[in-house]
């Protein structure tokens, strides 16, 4: 079997972790033939096996979606898909599903949308108007939890959802050492994070509980000063 993922970038980021986690395993534990086609040259962060083709544009950079550059896009996506002939196409990102959806027209390949930002966001702008439109003709529309299925399921009517769960990578568990209970949140703090309603959270857990745990967060962001006076408050 032959897979294609589609991204932007495989820069630092929770999008680009997953990509890595599926296809590293896909290729050495299933033995999947499996590629990675992106729209920038932007520098790999995570570690790929070698077996694991790696498709870049030579010189363009793909950036904001406007008319020129979603007709490069489409050309550089029929190009490489007609040349891969992949059994299964999976889009990687909602700004790019629709034209993934559109290169892939009368290839032999199967199409899979995955849609990874927040459920409220996919209903904004233009992919809240593109993708339901476009999605009807994907094999698969992939949702991260149930609830995204819930919130969508009217917008995406024709669709077929799927909810498949983030992967997460193998971890030692044989290694014992003390450790105290923290709970880390590591991300941008601000945006679609919202990192206000785990402080809420932390704060009704009763008291006696909450003594023996505590809870960090690891970054910065516009919202980081509001973040902290909320915490001590």
């Amino acid at each position: 079997m032959k897979v294609v993922f589609v991204a932007d970038s495989m820069k630092a980021g929770g999008l680009q972790r997953v990509i890595s986690i599926i296809t590293n395993q896909l290729q050495l534990i299933h033995g999947v033939e499996i590629g990675i086609l992106l729209f920038s040259r932007q520098p790999i962060m995570y570690d790929i096996n070698n077996a694991i083709q790696i498709v870049q544009p030579k010189k363009i950079r793909f950036s904001n979606i406007k008319i020129i550059n979603a007709l490069m896009v489409l050309i550089y996506l029929r190009r490489n898909l007609k040349r891969i002939k992949p059994d299964h196409i999976i889009g990687f990102h909602e700004r790019y599903n629709a034209l993934i959806i559109l290169a892939s027209l009368f290839l032999k390949s199967k199409v899979h949308v995955s849609n990874r930002a927040s459920p409220l966001s996919s209903l904004e702008g233009y992919r809240g108007i593109v993708n339901p439109i476009f999605y009807k003709w994907a094999d698969t529309v992939i949702l991260q939890t149930a609830k995204s299925k819930e919130l969508l399921a009217a917008s995406y009517r024709g669709s077929n959802l799927v909810v498949i769960n983030n992967p997460i990578d193998t971890v030692n568990t044989a290694i014992k050492t003390e450790r105290n209970n923290i709970i880390i949140n590591v991300g941008s703090i601000g945006g679609m994070k919202n990192q206000n309603l785990l402080v809420d959270y932390y704060d009704a857990i009763d008291n006696v509980v909450k003594r023996d745990w505590q809870l960090h967060f690891i970054g910065d962001g516009p919202k980081c000063e509001e973040l902290k006076k909320k915490s001590k408050s």
